[in-house]
């Protein structure tokens, strides 16, 4: 069933359709009525005017809100609501507000789209209240004696340069600086070429000893000791130290010879890593480094001793960047 119609206000009619006679209506009572009859009751027919329904408006809602934009008010002297609608200023203050709030009480600004009263407490607190505006105290007037004073120095020594803390990966930095003489840092950012020195360094530290050169953003030993090696120690060139003039004696005494020898050669710091190059010298009779750098015909020997140690003894060549003890021994019975 469909819903019920108001008779007095709409007509209904059905039409009866037929290919040999003329079409036929009949109302909901069973009257029949021919053409011409339903077209004089649909002239007479007028409906009536629907009734105007006055609809209901919503009740106004109570501005939840309001404590934000009084705040904001009073603060800033500045209207929070332009037209209908929030300042792009008055939501920027209202974001950082509601993250200082978070930040210092660890609470929620809004409780289901209603202010907390943590967060209007908070608010009120920011209102501060006016500050009188008092005359500044007058300047007595002492006439300038004409004795000068002392000036007082600062305690403060303003040419005292500041400390600055080195990082543990400062040391590559230091390391480049000392074999290139060019700083790594030029406008607070590190040069294309100390990068491509420190690549350089990567490759060539994975290549000969193996292992990762950073461990938790520090350097590892291996790597470390492999930096280490690279700087030569520069030789200080002091002028000798001049000779007291002494008058000569006729009388020739006895020259004391001192104990040091001075022909001596100096020792220096051997490595462990060192005793390969020093099997490398004895048994080719050339050097390892060239230059500062370890030449390509030692870098090769010692690829070759690699594979026939790991083929004929198996195990591992190095253990914390030095050489173990079997393959010490390999190299010695070479």
């Amino acid at each position: 069933m469909g819903p019920e119609i108001d008779h007095t206000n709409y007509f209904d009619f059905a039409i009866y359709l037929d290919s040999f006679d003329l079409p036929y209506f009949s109302d909901n009572k069973g009257n029949v009525f021919e053409c011409h009859e339903i077209i004089e009751i649909m002239r007479r027919f007028k409906p009536k005017a629907p009734k105007k329904v006055k609809k209901l408006e919503p009740p106004k809602k109570l501005n939840a809100f309001k404590s934000e934009v009084e705040t904001y008010e009073r603060i800033t002297k500045k209207n929070a609501i332009w037209r209908g609608s929030e300042t792009k200023t008055f939501q920027k203050w209202k974001m950082r507000v509601n993250k200082e709030f978070r930040e210092k009480t660890g609470g929620f600004p809004y409780f289901k789209g209603k202010i907390t009263q943590k967060y209007d407490l908070y608010l009120n607190n920011l209102i501060k209240k006016p500050v009188s505006k008092k005359t500044p105290p007058k300047k007595s007037t002492v006439k300038k004696s004409t004795v000068r004073s002392p000036i007082a120095k600062d305690t403060v020594d303003k040419k005292k340069p500041t400390i600055k803390t080195l990082t543990p990966l400062n040391l590559e930095a230091i390391i480049y600086k000392k074999l290139t003489g060019k700083n790594p840092i030029y406008g607070g950012k590190i040069t294309k070429a100390f990068k491509d020195w420190k690549l350089k360094n990567h490759k060539e530290f994975q290549q000969k000893i193996g292992g990762k050169p950073y461990y938790k953003g520090n350097l590892t030993k291996k790597y470390d000791f492999y930096l280490n090696n690279l700087i030569k120690k520069p030789v200080s060139k002091k002028a000798p130290p001049k000779k007291p003039k002494v008058k000569k004696s006729t009388v020739r005494r006895p020259i004391a010879k001192d104990f040091v020898d001075k022909k001596k050669p100096t020792v220096k710091n051997l490595t462990p890593l060192n005793s390969e190059a020093k099997i490398y010298k004895k048994l080719t009779g050339k050097n390892p480094l060239y230059g500062g750098r370890i030449t390509k015909a030692y870098e090769n020997w010692k690829l070759k001793n690699h594979k026939e140690f790991q083929q004929k003894v198996g195990g591992k060549l190095y253990y914390k960047g030095i050489p173990t003890k079997k393959y010490e021994m390999y190299l010695n019975s070479l």
